[in-house]
């Protein structure tokens, strides 16, 4: 019983998440090519003309299956890069926000979960966690332009460019 429901549980608030997200989206030209690294399903795939994307799980499609620590890509190829539920899932989020930023050439659209959040404990494969102040310091380390940076419940978004 207890599985079940921390599996439901797990489900309403990724429900909610990938919601949040696509309100953000919708408030951006979605023209051009967005990179969605780390895209599970593909859930944004509507939102944009040219999408491809990226993920290292086969069994999810992606367009092209790879890491995010080796972008396959060309630098500056994509006007909009899609960063979400990535960072908490690597030991190595500062290699992940370098391939990110040189594959961009517009707009990256970070999220992840913020630390003191239920959701966090709810997946055993995280990583790190992230405060806003932290998240905006490895922004500034790495050079990224945040032009928006906001939590909302259990998420910490952020808006950036190079």
């Amino acid at each position: 019983m207890k599985n079940f429901l921390h599996s439901l549980l797990y489900k309403i608030l990724r429900d909610k998440f990938d919601l949040r997200k696509a309100l953000i989206i919708k408030q951006f030209k979605r023209e051009g090519l967005c990179l969605d690294i780390g895209c599970g399903k593909k859930l944004y795939k509507e939102f944009f003309l040219e999408y491809v994307g990226l993920d290292i799980n086969r069994e999810k499609g992606p367009d092209i299956l790879g890491d995010f620590h080796r972008l396959p890509f060309k630098d500056d190829v994509a006007d909009t890069v899609l960063l979400f539920d990535i960072l908490e899932h690597t030991t190595n989020y500062g290699l992940v926000l370098e391939e990110a930023k040189r594959v961009a050439k517009g707009r990256i659209i970070i999220s992840t979960l913020y630390f003191k959040g239920l959701s966090l404990n709810l997946d055993p494969e995280h990583k790190h966690c992230y405060s806003e102040e932290l998240l905006r310091r490895a922004l500034k380390f790495h050079r990224y332009k945040v032009l928006d940076l906001r939590r909302s419940k259990d998420i910490i978004y952020a808006i950036c460019e190079k």
